[in-house]
């Protein structure tokens, strides 16, 4: 088990740099391919910049919390992520709200939820604790990452599925309703 967590760990951190790459050096292109509207192309383009800035975070946080949920732990990853939601929500009513940050206020309060969503499980496997799992080296075999990406791809599928899908109701709702009308979807969905 502790070669294809670490095999996942290593394929994340490629994955990890590929999209820091990208979000970073490309945020106004992707801006316009989600179709922002031409009066929030710049604060998108700095969401996605910044989000970019600490995708190291997100991924971790969600690679931790499945990792928890493959050793049959639902409950860890449940409180890790009302912990985040918590700091993010209250991230966005100092920041948004509260400081008047405008995009680069909520990226910040979803990095730093997610960075803290991610240094607990860490926190807890560097300790003594319930599992047979502990920090340590972690080791390059291609054959055991080819056989877990195998046997991850039809959730792989799902998911880029259920994202696509998200993303183009997303530019659907633009169009009709504007910025305002995404933000409430976005709120409504976070909740």
């Amino acid at each position: 088990i502790g070669q294809v967590i670490g095999g996942s760990i290593i394929i994340f951190a490629i994955i990890s740099a590929v999209l820091f790459f990208v979000m970073i050096c490309f945020s106004r292109r992707i801006a316009i391919v989600m179709q922002a509207p031409s009066e929030a192309v710049g604060l998108t383009s700095v969401y996605v910049k910044i989000c970019g800035g600490g995708i190291f975070f997100i991924v971790a946080y969600n690679l931790l919390s499945a990792i928890f949920r493959g050793l049959g732990d639902s409950k860890s990853p449940l409180i890790f992520v009302a912990v985040a939601c918590v700091i993010n929500i209250v991230g966005d009513l100092l920041l948004v709200a509260g400081l008047k940050m405008d995009a680069a206020g909520a990226a910040i309060a979803t990095i730093t939820s997610q960075t803290v969503g991610a240094i607990i499980p860490l926190i807890y496997f560097s300790r003594k604790n319930d599992t047979m799992l502990k920090l340590g080296k972690t080791k390059f075999e291609l054959s055991t990452i080819i056989k877990t990406c195998t046997n991850g791809s039809s959730e792989m599928v799902t998911n880029l599925s259920m994202s696509l899908v998200n993303i183009l109701f997303n530019m659907q709702v633009m169009k009709i309703a504007g910025a305002n009308g995404v933000s409430a979807y976005g709120i409504i969905m976070y909740v």
